[in-house]
């Protein structure tokens, strides 16, 4: 009897790790805390410290909607949570014994919500806090009959610090999920490819303007999964420049990458290429190692540049913002005066106070403020 009890509780600890990887499971897992403990349901919230917003939370054999109607409407009256607030952490408490309980039955929260739906005896503990979360666990059942018991105490306990454990790991995995989603986001809207690639060329990351160059299989492609140029000699050459990014970042070797012009069959200009050692903050971007990283620029692909940028950088209004678009794209003033449809002494004082709003002194000069800038 005492074997099976000690291997249900192992495997109970196995899963509190696994909801930790996967979320879902949380509420399978809080229905059997609570049951090793004679209750109908637990619940398990994760809170943000310094603000108390609700970060993660989960119930087991407690509805979400109950649990939407105590948190918009009872919790901040409920007189429980004022006796687990000054515990210690990890700390295993039965509220109902430190609260007045002829009290408690008569209160709003009990009679109008907790009595009728067959909870009000709690079981919790506040089973982590630092500077980024504060994480609260409790079992739920009826106050009759009244309190938990001493073995019921110590099979909550038990679990207190997997909970913790499990509750940590699983908030890091978020917020470093959140980050690759948002340096991924970030990547994407680069007016240039960022690949990532592993040592056998297979592409382990790539921006949206890299997913579209390949798409057109004009220079590079994909053969099974790897990277390829349509030339064998820049293929080999890629090869070689990937092989020396990642032995940089691997030994610290003095070769670290370079550039190289994949030749097109189109015979369009080539694809120029960036190749170098992955930094870390992209390592966290991709399951696994990643080889070298490669910036892929097409000559022959038209910068869309936004017009409210300039607008908002430069004050420029929405004429001066067409010409300088125009003038970026590679237009003299007279082709970019025929495409607007204003003369060329109009497109020359226009050009005159974009100068003076700017700081540009050439037109050379304006471009390379605008291809460079933060609008680009």
């Amino acid at each position: 009897m005492a074997k099976a009890a000690s291997e249900g509780r192992e495997d109970l600890v196995e899963r509190i790790y696994a909801a930790a990887l996967e979320p879902h499971l949380w509420s399978e897992l809080l229905l059997r805390i609570a049951h090793a403990v004679s209750s109908p349901g637990a619940v398990l919230q994760v809170q943000a410290t310094a603000t108390g917003e609700v970060l993660f939370a989960a119930a087991g054999g407690i509805e979400e909607a109950i649990l939407r109607d105590y948190t918009e409407h009872w919790a901040a009256g409920d007189p429980r949570l004022a006796v687990g607030f000054p515990r210690r952490v990890g700390q295993t408490l039965s509220a109902e014994e430190h609260i007045d309980a002829r009290t408690f039955r008569r209160s709003a929260i009990y009679n109008e919500f907790l009595g009728p739906l067959g909870l009000g005896a709690t079981l919790g503990a506040i089973v982590h806090a630092d500077r980024e979360i504060f994480v609260a666990a409790a079992a739920q059942r009826s106050l009759r009959p009244e309190g938990f018991s001493p073995e019921e105490k110590r099979r909550f306990a038990a679990y207190v610090p997997h909970l913790a454990r499990a509750a940590k790991i699983g908030h890091e995995l978020g917020a470093a999920a959140a980050a690759r989603r948002e340096l991924a986001a970030a990547l994407d809207r680069l007016a240039r490819g960022v690949l990532l690639l592993d040592a056998r060329m297979g592409v382990r990351f790539a921006n949206r303007y890299v997913e579209e160059v390949l798409a057109e299989a004009d220079g590079l492609h994909l053969e099974r999964g790897a990277l390829v140029a349509a030339h064998p000699a820049d293929s080999a050459s890629l090869r070689a420049l990937v092989a020396g990014a990642g032995a940089r970042a691997e030994t610290g070797a003095a070769r670290a990458g370079g550039y190289l012009a994949v030749r097109r069959r189109s015979l369009r200009r080539p694809l120029a290429l960036l190749v170098s050692p992955v930094p870390p903050e992209l390592s966290a971007l991709v399951a696994g190692r990643a080889a070298a990283m490669v910036f892929v620029v097409d000559p022959e692909r038209r910068l869309v540049l936004p017009a409210e940028a300039l607008r908002q950088l430069y004050g420029l209004t929405p004429a001066e913002a067409r010409l300088t678009l125009a003038l970026a794209e590679g237009m003299g003033i007279p082709e970019a005066a025929e495409q607007l449809g204003i003369t060329r002494e109009t497109a020359k004082s226009t050009l005159r106070t974009i100068f003076a709003k700017t700081g540009a002194r050439r037109q050379a000069e304006l471009v390379r403020l605008v291809l460079t800038g933060p609008g680009a």
